[in-house]
């Protein structure tokens, strides 16, 4: 095998190989037989095609198969040989056959080569929490709120009421496409309509009519409308009141907390705000030391890997919307809508191998079954969950991957140069 290797650019080669052709006739000939007894064809038992008709018929494909897997094959046999280690798929060119050799040049990107910055140079900042009497206050509130049901009022609109509505919107004294609904639920405070409607809805009551005089946003979506003062005929239909349930027994209970008690149900609560925030701080210091070492590191990275990544980054985005019920047909969507992530996750992915070999970090089992056991504390049936995980190595796998990247952080905020800014419960869950 004769190979000459030529750099393009940074990462881009192009590599000439002439090797033996190693047979390719008699290859293609046994292939040829091989099809004969799965070949149907009129005229012909299975199995009797006389071969110079298969040649005529099959010959051609068979030898076009069977040559990429020999141009495949010598292509990774030369880069091996050469200590090259393309990324992506290689494209073929100038495929040639005679004199009993095969030719071809091929082009490919290959792995950059990583030098790690010196990680004490790092700086990083990392984020604590902690969770008080008042988050847990709070989140009582919202789980009261997220149950609240609604009661007709008499009186006037307040702010959180939810008031049904009829309007007829009209620009210069004629009605507009969008303008006019019927029986539209608001609720008052929630930002739904355009600026200004809302509030003045404030202090009518039921059956009352206005107009109300307001204008639609400059960056209004509605080009024709941006900017331009309008008059809502507004009649309102019903008005009803928040009413947000008592914190009892009865309530507690609804929430699968058998104790029915306020205690238990706080106990409950903190537990799983504290397992959040745990999820939430893990997440969002991973990701400001992710973007220290990528700010610390720069290099380029191949542009197939990009590509692969984005395109199945693309796929992942419409499995969520088919999981979700929608039709992921209705959203026009290109993979290159996620290079610049892409990019940054490829980078991310090139930077962690390097550290794990660099610093020869093994897997820790024991913080794996602890990962594992995390996760099944959430559901009714823990035991499930742990055996799923033990027992299906693709899953077992992800979890290794999370705890060996999780490895990777704590060498990292241990080498690093760490500032610490606290944040408040909301602020980090929300970001999740």
């Amino acid at each position: 095998m004769q190979v000459s290797v030529e750099s393009i650019n940074n990462l881009e080669r192009k590599i000439q190989v002439t090797m033996a052709d190693d047979g390719l006739d008699a290859k293609i000939e046994k292939r040829l037989n091989e099809m004969k007894s799965r070949v149907r064809m009129d005229g012909f038992r299975p199995g009797k095609i006389p071969m110079n008709i298969m040649k005529q018929r099959y010959g051609e494909g068979v030898k076009h198969e069977m040559l990429n897997e020999m141009v495949a094959e010598g292509f990774y046999k030369a880069t091996s040989e050469e200590n090259i280690q393309p990324a992506g798929f290689p494209n073929f060119e100038s495929v040639d056959t005679s004199n009993g050799e095969i030719t071809f040049v091929a082009t490919f990107e290959v792995y950059p080569e990583v030098e790690l910055a010196d990680l004490t140079a790092l700086k990083v900042e990392k984020f604590t929490s902690t969770i008080g009497d008042e988050d847990v206050e709070a989140m009582l509130t919202k789980l009261q709120e997220q149950r609240q049901t609604w009661e007709e009022a008499t009186r006037q609109i307040r702010k959180d009421d939810r008031v049904t509505v009829d309007f007829t919107g009209t620009m210069e004294g004629e009605e507009f496409d969008g303008g006019t609904a019927t029986d539209v639920p608001i609720i008052i405070g929630s930002g739904s309509m355009i600026k200004g409607f809302e509030t003045k809805l404030k202090g009518m009551k039921t059956g009352e009519t206005a107009d109300l005089e307001l204008s639609f946003p400059k960056d209004y979506h509605v080009e024709s409308l941006a900017g331009k003062p309008v008059t809502f005929n507004v009649t309102i239909k019903k008005v009803e009141k928040p009413v947000v349930p008592k914190l009892d027994e009865e309530f507690v209970k609804s929430l699968g907390i058998e104790a029915g008690t306020e205690e238990a149900l706080r106990s409950e609560v903190a537990d799983n705000m504290n397992r959040e925030l745990e999820r939430a701080l893990e997440s969002k210091n991973k990701e400001n030391a992710m973007t220290a070492l990528l700010e610390a590191n720069a290099f380029d990275v191949p542009a197939s890997l990009v590509s692969r990544e984005a395109e199945q980054m693309l796929q992942q985005m419409k499995q969520r919307f088919q999981a979700q019920g929608m039709d992921a047909s209705q959203f026009p969507m290109q993979a290159e809508m996620f290079n610049e992530e892409a990019e940054r996750r490829v980078k991310l992915g090139l930077l962690m191998q390097q550290l794990v070999k660099d610093l020869d970090i093994k897997l820790d089992q024991d913080r794996v079954a602890d990962t594992i056991e995390s996760y099944a504390a959430s559901y009714e049936e823990p035991e499930q969950v742990r055996n799923w995980y033990n027992e299906n190595p693709q899953r077992k796998q992800e979890v290794e991957a999370v705890v060996m990247e999780a490895q990777v952080m704590d060498v990292i905020f241990d080498k690093a140069t760490i500032t610490e800014t606290a944040k408040a419960f909301d602020e980090l869950v929300g970001q999740q």
